[in-house]
């Protein structure tokens, strides 16, 4: 369980540890997600989420998530791409989620159109975007 979080203007965010690659000796590199507002979900520059996130996540229910994904076929080291971001949407089970921190190579209506395609469990999944304006 998260021990610090923070209230900003109003909005609470909670930081949560998750992974983003690993050293040579096969320990993780640290970085933070942050549940906001108990509904918004945000992780970016990850390879692995813990099993206690998804523990501690499961306790809200998680409107929108925001989620790495560098490439479609495959994921990286330090990066989940679509096969990792798929399966942490379907563990998180958001409302929606938008996909965040995409390789160059992936065009973004073609790709929107193959996500409609995919089994998310029922969320809705979209690319984000330059100057998308999000409502909760």
């Amino acid at each position: 369980r998260p021990e610090v979080e923070s209230v900003i203007g109003g909005v609470r965010f909670v930081p949560l540890l998750v992974e983003h690659g690993t050293r040579s000796d096969s320990t993780p590199y640290h970085c933070l997600a942050f549940l906001i507002d108990s509904m918004i979900l945000y992780i970016s520059d990850v390879s692995r989420v813990p099993e206690e996130v998804y523990e501690y996540v499961r306790e809200y229910e998680v409107e929108l998530l925001i989620l790495d994904c560098l490439f479609k076929d495959k994921d990286m080291q330090s990066h989940v791409g679509w096969p990792g971001a798929q399966c942490i949407i379907k563990r998180v089970n958001p409302k929606r989620a938008y996909l965040v921190g995409m390789d160059h190579c992936i065009e973004h209506d073609s790709f929107n159109r193959f996500l409609e395609t995919e089994d998310c469990g029922g969320c809705l999944v979209q690319l984000a975007y330059d100057g998308l304006e999000l409502c909760i």
